[in-house]
């Protein structure tokens, strides 16, 4: 069947491309600081984003659709932080400080909550404590006012990288997944002739989104990294997204 052997192409297609990163990036060098944030941080993102794709394609594989959703969300908030960092390689920084305070936030919180017995734990460990007390004082004119270390929501984010649309209507769609949102009733119950048809057990399904969705977000972040890491991986790039593009007309002819 085309499609079947369409989504297996597509999944092969992101392994092949995203392969080429580990195989080729043996060590992270950098010419200062900055560089290696920025190396550092879109490196992590690429294996993020290549891992919750080996785990997507498993549970596509095994009849799980609904619960490959979820990944497909934290994929695409993956992607949209690669691509805020790839515009501008200083954000880097701000990724990796938003850490520290948000780690001496909750300490407060957790403090102010009256939770003594966690308090005492974590301030077992003082000298940490220490560091992060210093890191929220030095950035807490930076990042108070942030909700996200980008300083805005996942709406935002999506409106700043041309994502609006898929925002609007798929990123919507796998929150109801998510959070259990009625949104998502329908792919689990259904009427069915006077009664109802329940949706508990793996099931295969005939819907390519998902799994065109997640190669192209690793697509992406891999194209991106190659980039950040400088891999020489261009004409491969160009390639894999030559060959999406093929397959997924593949679906509509």
């Amino acid at each position: 069947m085309l499609e079947e052997d369409s989504v297996s192409q597509l999944f092969s297609l992101g392994h092949d491309f995203a392969e080429h990163i580990p195989c080729k990036a043996k060590q992270l060098m950098a010419k200062d600081e900055l560089q290696f944030a920025y190396r550092s941080v879109m490196f992590f993102f690429f294996c993020k984003t290549y891992k919750s794709f080996q785990a997507l394609r498993r549970l596509w594989d095994e009849g799980f659709p609904e619960d490959a959703l979820p990944i497909l969300r934290s994929m695409f908030e993956g992607m949209l932080q690669a691509k805020h960092i790839r515009q501008e390689p200083s954000r880097a920084q701000d990724f990796l400080d938003y850490d520290a305070y948000q780690r001496y936030k909750l300490y407060l919180k957790v403090k102010n909550s009256g939770d003594t017995e966690l308090t005492r734990m974590i301030e077992q460990h003082s000298e940490h404590l220490k560091r992060l007390e210093s890191e929220y004082a030095r950035l807490g004119s930076a990042f108070r006012a942030r909700k996200k270390w980008w300083g805005g929501s996942i709406e935002w984010l999506a409106q700043q990288h041309e994502c609006e649309r898929k925002y609007n209507t798929l990123y919507w769609i796998q929150s109801n997944f998510v959070h259990s949102g009625v949104g998502s009733l329908p792919e689990f119950i259904k009427d069915a002739h006077g009664g109802i048809r329940v949706n508990c057990y793996p099931a295969k399904s005939t819907d390519p989104f998902i799994p065109i969705e997640a190669t192209l977000y690793l697509i992406g972040v891999t194209d991106w990294t190659q980039q950040a890491l400088e891999l020489e991986l261009t004409d491969v790039a160009r390639a894999s997204l030559s060959t999406f593009d093929q397959i997924v007309r593949n679906f509509a002819s």
